[in-house]
C-alpha cells in the first residue's frame, strides 16, 4: 500500500483542483514486485569488507501496468502486470510463504543454516504442501489460474530447480534472516495467516499452513527484538492468547477459530515432541 499513503501525503500538501487534476492525469505512483536476496556474506567477501552483503540479481522489474502515466521509461527490463494487488499477494503468499516455512521448519529441526533443512524430504514434503495450500488461496481469492501465477514467481524455474538451489551446502542463508522479526509475519494479512484464512473462506482445509504458523511460534532469535517479545509473551501469557494478539485470531469470527483450533493442535503436538 504504499502508493496509497504516497498519494495520500501529496494531496494533503495540493492547494487546488488543478493541482489535483494534474497529479491524476501526469503523476504514476507505480508498485513493484521486487525479488532481491540478501544472503550473508561469504568468509572471503567479509575478510575483504566486513560490512559488506551478497544480493542476487533478477532480470527484470515486475510493474503495475495501469498505474503508469505517459510513455514507459526506456532501458529498463519491465515486464508489465495487470490485477497488480493480486500478483502482489501472491508473491507474499506464495515464495515469501515458502521460505518462512522452510526456516520455521529448519530451525525447529535444530539448525542455524536453511540448506540443512532442504536436504530433509520430511521437510520439503511439508513445505511444498503448504505451497500448494497457498496457491489454491491465491487462485481462488483473485481468479488467477496457473499461468497467472507464473508471472508472479521469482523464476521461471520450476520446484525441483527452486530445492536444488535451497540444498545447495555452500548457502550461507540462515533461518535467523527468513524468519526475522516473526510478530510481524504472523500478522493477520502477511504470508502465513492471510491465505491460510483465504484457504477457509473459500472451503480448503489449511492443514500445512496451520503447522507453519505453530512452527513459528516456536522462532526464537535473542538478537531479534520481536522474536524475544514474541517468545516471552507466550511464556507468560500463553499460546492462545498470543494467537489472538499477534495473528489477530478471535474465536468471535467462525473462519478465524478454526484456524486457531488448527494452530493450536499443532502447537501442542510439536510442543509434546520436544518433551
Amino acid at each position: 500500500g504504499s502508493d496509497e499513503m504516497i498519494k495520500k501525503f501529496i494531496l494533503e500538501r495540493l492547494q487546488t483542483d488543478e493541482e489535483r487534476a494534474y497529479l491524476e492525469e501526469k503523476v504514476g505512483l507505480v508498485r513493484t514486485l521486487t525479488y532481491r536476496g540478501g544472503n550473508g556474506a561469504t568468509p572471503e567477501m567479509l575478510a575483504e569488507d566486513p560490512i559488506a552483503v551478497a544480493a542476487s540479481d533478477y532480470p527484470y522489474l515486475p510493474v503495475d501496468a495501469e498505474a503508469f502515466r505517459g510513455e514507459l521509461p526506456e532501458g529498463i527490463q519491465i515486464r508489465k502486470l495487470d490485477r497488480f494487488t493480486g500478483h502482489l499477494t501472491a508473491k507474499l503468499w506464495g515464495i515469501n510463504l515458502w521460505h518462512c516455512t522452510l526456516a520455521a521448519y529448519t530451525q525447529f529441526a535444530g539448525h542455524e543454516l536453511l540448506w540443512k533443512g532442504a536436504v530433509q524430504p520430511y521437510i520439503r514434503a511439508c513445505v511444498d504442501a503448504a505451497k500448494e495450500e497457498s496457491d489454491f488461496a491465491i487462485r481462488a481469492e483473485f481468479g488467477f489460474t496457473d499461468e497467472d501465477l507464473a508471472l508472479s514467481a521469482r523464476t521461471q524455474e520450476d520446484s525441483s530447480r527452486q530445492w536444488e538451489k535451497s540444498m545447495n551446502p555452500e548457502d550461507t542463508d540462515t533461518v535467523y534472516r527468513v524468519a526475522a522479526d516473526p510478530i510481524r509475519k504472523l500478522q493477520k494479512q502477511e504470508r502465513l495467516v492471510g491465505p491460510a484464512l483465504a484457504c477457509l473462506k473459500h472451503g480448503k482445509i489449511p492443514y500445512f499452513i496451520a503447522r507453519s504458523i505453530a512452527l513459528m511460534c516456536f522462532f526464537h532469535n535473542d538478537a531479534d527484538a520481536a522474536a524475544v517479545e514474541l517468545q516471552a509473551y507466550i511464556a507468560q501469557n500463553g499460546i492462545e492468547a498470543a494467537l489472538e494478539k499477534y495473528c489477530g485470531l478471535s474465536d468471535a469470527q467462525e473462519q478465524e477459530a478454526q484456524l486457531r483450533q488448527l494452530v493450536l493442535g499443532h502447537y501442542r503436538e510439536l510442543l509434546a515432541s520436544k518433551a
